[in-house]
């Protein structure tokens, strides 16, 4: 079987993005279907290999797909890289059909999906709050591939897609944020501001998405429906609402920094050390003390930058811990993640 190489990083990791201190990174999704199959989980095999093959020829045609991307028939993918894949927010949980088949951008900005839950999703993902640039990104390949790939698509609909609440532009945007303030003190302030998301049209939701869990006091922010709205609506919408939550936590950080400042420092640089000298640590500990020390960064306490922590992330989830030789036994694997964590923080340990 095949396995996935991963990169040393993610380029959207380490780049400097708006407001990264709390919007960690901003993701677009554009959902294409071609008008004469089943959408894939209604589709035969057949038909699934024949919407492969129709689209393959104009995905490889697109410069920056044919000189950039890595081709995966994620069949033939070992289960260890399609959990990766799925760690690295590049595959989609719970596709269990056959002849799906993933374009990788080499630095994982972006990726094509043929065959997962419509025949063509497009995705882009940058570092912080940049909504605009990832939907531009992903039109401009939907665009190309437009030039010689029917769509599914009618006037009063717009784009026809396997889930009704994409139905219209085919558009999603979401963000993830980070807000352990918000959590931490004011949990009613946190329910109010996101009572007004969801009424205005968005949807909150965990690490992976619908029903996932949140982890690391980080939450997604979505869009739903797009029938009847613009692009450039979704994209106004979505970014009031950032705005609304850098603000509040933002404002949150302060505060409690001035009427706190001893308590929150002590939690802070606890988890600086636990993270610099622990010798076993599972993901959930490791995701709640990333999560004070990008408080700590956004305080100026120490000049570990928001890259590493992003990193560290990603690279203590199972897969990325499994990579190189699976680990069966948790107790390993956790001495494993503690051993890289230190590794990395311990020069920061003061």
């Amino acid at each position: 079987m095949t396995s996935y190489r991963i990169p040393e990083t993610a380029a959207w990791w380490s780049s400097d993005g708006n407001d990264n201190n709390i919007i960690i990174s901003s993701r677009a999704r554009l959902s294409r279907n071609l008008p004469d199959i089943p959408f894939p989980h209604h589709a035969s095999s057949e038909q699934r290999l024949q919407v492969a093959d129709r689209t393959a020829s104009a995905i490889e045609s697109i410069d920056a797909v044919s000189r950039h991307c890595t081709k995966l028939s994620i069949d033939d993918v070992n289960p260890l890289s399609r959990r990766i894949l799925v760690e690295r927010g590049l595959l989609r949980t719970g596709i269990t059909h056959d002849n799906v088949v993933l374009y990788v951008e080499q630095n994982e900005q972006h990726a094509i999906t043929v065959n997962g839950e419509d025949h063509v999703r497009f995705s882009a993902v940058a570092n912080g709050r940049d909504l605009d640039a990832v939907y531009r990104r992903v039109n401009g390949i939907e665009r190309e591939l437009e030039h010689t790939l029917d769509f599914s698509f009618d006037t009063d609909h717009g784009y026809h897609t396997a889930a009704v609440a994409d139905l219209g532009t085919g558009l999603r945007l979401s963000f993830m944020v980070h807000i352990p303030l918000l959590i931490w003190e004011s949990k009613e302030k946190l329910e109010r501001i996101l009572t007004g998301i969801v009424r205005k049209g968005g949807i909150i939701r965990g690490l992976r998405g619908e029903k996932s869990r949140s982890i690391g006091d980080m939450i997604q922010i979505a869009s739903q429906a797009t029938l009847g709205v613009s692009e450039d609506d979704v994209i106004s919408m979505m970014d009031a609402f950032a705005q609304t939550l850098v603000t509040a936590e933002e404002r949150m950080r302060e505060r409690v920094y001035k009427r706190d400042r001893t308590l929150l420092e002590d939690k802070i640089y606890r988890s600086l050390a636990m993270l610099a000298a622990a010798r076993s640590i599972t993901y959930i500990e490791t995701v709640a003390f990333l999560s004070w020390l990008r408080v700590g960064v956004s305080l100026e306490l120490f000049p570990i930058p928001l890259s590493v922590l992003t990193k560290a992330f990603f690279t203590a989830q199972k897969g990325h811990i499994c990579y190189g030789g699976d680990i069966e036994k948790k107790n390993v694997r956790d001495v494993k993640r503690a051993d890289m964590l230190r590794a990395v923080f311990r020069p920061y340990a003061v």
